[in-house]
C-alpha cells in the first residue's frame, strides 16, 4: 500500500500547522456492551499482566468554586456531601484493592485528583492515605500527589497529609497576577498564593509544583516573565506550563464564542511558550517533558510521565479513569449512579474500552514524543522509516526537530507543536496496521 506521508508536512510558511488539538489516549478503543461490563472486568481482574509499571488515581469530585477555563467542575462543595463520598470510595477501595491485578505489582505513583481533593476534611484525607497504604502495595519510593487550591484552612491539611505519607503538592497557580486569576474566578490574591507557597515550602517535607498557563485573556508577555521570575525566587521544585485550551462548554468557552473576550492566537501561544521555555533555561531548570520542568531532583513528575506512556493505572473514585494492559475505563459521573454500583459491590464503571493491538507501538511512541526524544528505530521497521524519513526530514526542515541516526529530537518549536507530531505519528501507525 502506498502512503501519502505528505499529508503530515508542516506548512512551509507561517504556522506550521493550522490547529493544536492533544491526542486522546483511547484513540481507536472500542467500548463493550453495558451489559457485559461487570463479567468482563471480574475476568480483567485475575490477569496475570506479569511485570508492569502500575499508578493509582483518586478523584474527588468537588469543588468550592467553580473557575471560568474549567472543564473538570462536577459538584459543588458540601461538608455532608463530602463525607458521604468519603465512606463510599473507602467502600470501594476495600472492594476491589485484594484483586489480583491490585496487588501483583508495587504501586509508583499516586495521584489525587479532582475537583479539588483538600475540598475533603484532614480528617478525610488521612484515612483515605492509610487505606492506600493498608490495603495496596506502595511501592517504598511511591510518589504521592496532592492537588491543592490556595487557601488558609488548606496549610494545615497540607501538612497532615506530609506528615501521613504525601510527598508531592500540586497547586493550580495559572498565573500570579491578581487581576487575571480574578477573572478566571480565582479569588486568592498574588500575595496569598506567595504567601501560601512559601508556607509549604518551608515545611521541607515533599516537592512543592505548580501550574501556569500561557495565553490566558489579558496576558502579557511581561506577565508570564512575572510568573516564571515567582517560580524561580520562591525556589519551587517543578513547574507545569501550559496553554489555555478553551473548552466550549466551560464559562470562558461561552464567553470567547460570544465574542466578548478574545484569546491568545497559536503564533502567540507560540511566542510565549519559546519565551517560558527560553527562562527556564537561563534559570537551569531541567525539561522532563513538554510541558513539565524541574529545578532539582526532588521532583520527579512520576505519574505524569508514566501516564503518558500508558502505564497500568489503576482508579477509585466517581468520574475516575484507567487502564489495565490494552483496556481502558471510565467510572460513573454522576454521584447516584456510583454510589448506587459501590453499594452493589459492584466497579462502579461507566464504560469500558478495548483497545487495538497496534495501541502499544502507539503508547511507546506518545511516552517518547513527550519527552521530547524518540527512538525511532527501536519501534519502527526498516520499511516504516522508510516511509516516514522523508517525513522527520521536512520536519526538520520546518525546524520542528533534528533527525539523525534514525532518531528523532524535537526542538523547541517542535515541543510546542508536539501534539500534532504525535497525531501524525499516531495515524501512520494505525493506516500500517489497518
Amino acid at each position: 500500500m502506498e502512503y501519502d506521508i505528505s499529508r503530515f508536512f508542516a506548512q512551509p510558511e507561517g504556522m506550521p500547522f493550522s490547529s493544536r488539538k492533544a491526542t486522546m489516549p483511547w484513540a481507536g478503543s472500542v467500548p463493550i456492551d453495558r451489559s457485559i461490563i461487570q463479567q468482563q472486568w471480574s475476568e480483567l481482574q485475575q490477569i496475570d499482566n506479569g511485570y508492569q509499571k502500575t499508578l493509582l488515581y483518586l478523584h474527588i469530585p468537588f469543588c468550592e468554586t467553580h473557575c471560568k477555563f474549567c472543564g473538570f467542575y462536577q459538584n459543588r462543595f458540601e461538608i455532608n456531601a463530602a463525607q458521604n463520598y468519603t465512606e463510599f470510595l473507602l467502600k470501594e477501595i476495600q472492594q476491589h484493592s485484594q484483586n489480583k491485578v491490585y496487588q501483583q505489582n508495587p504501586i509508583q505513583a499516586v495521584y489525587f485528583g479532582g475537583g479539588t481533593p483538600t475540598a475533603l476534611s484532614t480528617h478525610n484525607l488521612l484515612i483515605i492515605l492509610q487505606a492506600l497504604k493498608s490495603y495496596l502495595p506502595l511501592a517504598s519510593d511511591c510518589e504521592i500527589t496532592i492537588e491543592t487550591r490556595v487557601s488558609e484552612e488548606n496549610k494545615e491539611k497540607l501538612a497532615a497529609c506530609f506528615a501521613a505519607g504525601a510527598n508531592r503538592i500540586s497547586i493550580g497557580v495559572q498565573t500570579f497576577d491578581t487581576d487575571i486569576r480574578r477573572k478566571l474566578g480565582r479569588q486568592s490574591t498574588q500575595e496569598q498564593v506567595l504567601e501560601f507557597i512559601d508556607y509549604l515550602i518551608k515545611l521541607n517535607q515533599g516537592a512543592i509544583v505548580c501550574d501556569l498557563l500561557f495565553g490566558l485573556p489579558g496576558q502579557t508577555s511581561e506577565v508570564l516573565t512575572k510568573d516564571l521570575e515567582w517560580i524561580e525566587s520562591l525556589q519551587m521544585d517543578g513547574v507545569d506550563l501550559y496553554a489555555l485550551n478553551v473548552l466550549p462548554n466551560t464559562i470562558l468557552g461561552k464567553s470567547v464564542a460570544a465574542q466578548r473576550i478574545s484569546i491568545a492566537t497559536f503564533e502567540e501561544q507560540q511566542q510565549l511558550y519559546l519565551q517560558g521555555l527560553k527562562q527556564l533555561t537561563e534559570y537551569n531548570w531541567q525539561q522532563i517533558s513538554n510541558s513539565h520542568w524541574a529545578r532539582n531532583t526532588r521532583e520527579r513528575n512520576l505519574y505524569n510521565l508514566l501516564i503518558k506512556e500508558h502505564s497500568n493505572c489503576l482508579a477509585f473514585g466517581c468520574a475516575a479513569g484507567g487502564n489495565i494492559g490494552r483496556w481502558s475505563f471510565m467510572q460513573q459521573r454522576e454521584l447516584p449512579n456510583y454510589y448506587q454500583q459501590v453499594s452493589q459491590n459492584q466497579k462502579p464503571i461507566a464504560i469500558l474500552m478495548q483497545r487495538p493491538s497496534w495501541a502499544d507501538k502507539s503508547a511507546v511512541v506518545q511516552g517518547g514524543i513527550e519527552k521530547g526524544f524518540l527512538a525511532c528505530g527501536r519501534y519502527f521497521n526498516a520499511e516504516e522509516l522508510s516511509i516516514l524519513t522523508p517525513l522527520f526530514e521536512q520536519w526538520q526542515q520546518s525546524g520542528l526537530c533534528l533527525y539523525q541516526n534514525t532518531s528523532l529530537r524535537l526542538t523547541s518549536k517542535g515541543r510546542f507543536w508536539a501534539s500534532q507530531l504525535l497525531n501524525a505519528l499516531q495515524q501512520f501507525i494505525f493506516l500500517k496496521a489497518d
